[in-house]
């Protein structure tokens, strides 16, 4: 046996002699005896059936965890639309994702509350409401609430439930929607603004109970989310170039520039000017009652401090972190990965956590008539069928902290648009077309004809629409439409189209029913796909298989 081998023997067994010391002289007091409770797996598959909407961020499981669960989730879809007027030609998805929202993020008094706090006498009561109005198709609704209206109505409640609700479930949504599908620069955070966290506001010590729905600011607890539109050429444009004030670049010393010669007001005519001020608008005018051209001495002094190159690269390299701020994002987790090239783990970033999920297409097909009614419906004449099945998507997670697993469905099209200009058909100047040297220089704007022409002289058609990353246009193909397709056939597909230009907000860049219906058949509030939802559930936790009484411990 060779002598490094030897030592090696040597060093292991004296590091497994010292931990053999260290657990016999440890003393009794230095640990806490515990029993880990044992385990037991439970069946707790089920089905759904639910109606919803395009774009409607809608919850599909709602489930409380508790510390030592493991749980895996596979679920399977059908999804049916309703019937349509034409076989539409356009590309639907459907998207299944699961996440986990410790309780703790979403109520800053949940460690004391479960914990007792040091003294073990902490008061904090969980937050509720009382007073809930349940209708259908409502986030209530879909977490699993009975309805205050209508056939399935809980009792004569006046459309109110007068029980105590936890607002968990609620707080656990908004907190998925809050930080995974919204929009940062154009929609405000529920959670946080400039001032701090917000979600302290919401619940002051020794207040729990909130009385009434409606009430602000408690009301966007309750509201139903959009997904935003997949992002495009316009959807992800930016509405600043950068985030915060632009860099400026330091001047070493005082600069002048001085136009030599007189300063001379003559009339148009060029003849002697007896000027006078006009009563309106403040114009000079000769004797003669022409307007008079000022010619006047230029004098341009630029102040500033001593500056090197350091400077100035640092300039650079500041206004650089700038723009890719704005692009990047400025979520911490948005900010780690694209500064770093670093993924960080959702649990680490006191953020919910993404558990797993899918996309599954609808699949469009025709319905052809097989008789004739009359004049305009003719034999032949095709209608609209769509369907849609997914079976892939879950997750198996084990569980360390209390909280909600809440699983989230949506149906989004494809975006397409008609109504603007492409950006090659307005360049006129050679530096209007790709140049490697220019390549970096920064953000470009989109111009609002490029998403709208419209020619009216209310319309400032050159005006800033966003801004995008430089050359984009060379490096993306919008879905299109054209012919009868952007008129008379315009319910066979669900291309974006405006009745006035659009401004780059928060309603821009969401996905709504409203603009979405042109192709059902019936054009009402009615939801317009129906959904049978199976999740396959096993979870194993740390309860015993049955809750027989008993004295056992």
């Amino acid at each position: 046996m060779s002598i490094p081998i030897m030592v090696y023997i040597i060093r292991f067994t004296q590091f497994l002699i010292l931990i053999i010391l260290i657990q016999f002289t440890m003393s009794i007091f230095s640990k806490v005896a515990s029993k880990a409770p044992k385990s037991s797996t439970f069946n707790m598959s089920y089905d759904r059936k639910f109606s919803m909407n395009f774009g409607d961020l809608v919850p599909i499981h709602c489930q409380e965890v508790v510390p030592g669960d493991k749980i895996s989730i596979n679920p399977q879809h059908m999804t049916r639309m309703a019937p349509m007027l034409a076989p539409i030609m356009h590309e639907v998805n459907v998207f299944i994702h699961y996440f986990f929202v410790p309780n703790r993020i979403t109520w800053p008094n949940w460690e004391q509350f479960i914990t007792g706090g040091e003294s073990g006498l902490d008061r904090h009561l969980l937050p509720v409401v009382k007073g809930l109005d349940v209708k259908k198709s409502s986030l209530a609704d879909y977490l699993g609430l009975p309805l205050t209206e209508g056939r399935f109505k809980v009792g004569n409640n006046q459309g109110r439930l007068d029980n105590n609700i936890s607002l968990l479930p609620f707080l656990a949504y908004q907190k998925i929607w809050d930080e995974f599908y919204r929009d940062e620069n154009l929609q405000a955070s529920l959670f946080r603004d400039s001032n701090g966290d917000r979600a302290k506001d919401l619940f002051k010590d020794g207040v729990n109970i909130l009385d009434d729905s409606s009430t602000a600011p408690f009301l966007h607890l309750f509201i139903m989310r959009q997904r935003a539109w997949h992002h495009d050429y316009f959807t992800s444009a930016l509405p600043f170039a950068q985030k915060g004030n632009s860099v400026k670049i330091p001047i070493s010393q005082d600069l002048k520039f001085k136009n030599v010669g007189p300063t001379l007001a003559y009339d148009q005519d060029g003849g002697p000017f007896n000027g006078l001020l006009a009563s309106q608008g403040g114009i000079l005018k000769s004797d003669t009652g022409k307007n008079v051209n000022l010619d006047v001495t230029r004098d341009l002094v630029v102040g500033g401090a001593d500056g090197s190159i350091n400077d100035l690269r640092r300039a650079f390299k500041l206004q650089e972190w700038l723009e890719k701020n704005a692009r990047a994002g400025s979520r911490y987790a948005e900010s780690i990965l694209s500064f770093f090239g670093v993924r960080s783990s959702d649990q680490r970033l006191q953020r919910p956590e993404f558990l797993g999920g899918n996309k599954s297409p609808i699949m469009i097909s025709e319905v052809l008539q097989q008789s004739s009614t009359d004049a305009t419906t003719p034999q032949g004449n095709m209608s609209g069928h769509g369907i849609g099945m997914g079976k892939s998507g879950g997750f198996s997670k084990f569980f360390e902290e209390h909280g909600y697993v809440i699983g989230l469905m949506t149906v989004i099209p494809k975006t397409s648009y008609s109504q603007g200009i492409p950006r090659h058909f307005s360049k006129e100047d050679k530096f209007d077309y790709f140049w490697p040297q220019f390549e970096h220089i920064g953000e470009q704007p989109i111009l609002n004809k490029e998403v709208y022409a419209k020619n009216t002289a209310d319309f400032d058609s050159e005006g800033v629409f966003g801004y995008v990353p430089r050359y984009s246009e060379y490096k993306y193909s919008p879905s299109t439409v054209h012919g009868d397709f952007k008129d008379s056939l315009y319910f066979w597909h669900l291309g974006r189209t405006f009745d006035a230009p659009p401004k780059l907000n928060e309603t821009f860049v969401t996905c709504h029913k409203e603009a979405l219906s042109r192709i059902f058949a019936v054009e009402d509030n009615s939801d317009k796909f129906y959904c049978h939802l199976y999740q396959n559930i096993t979870a194993k936790r740390k309860m015993s298989y049955f809750g027989d009484p008993s004295f056992r411990i």
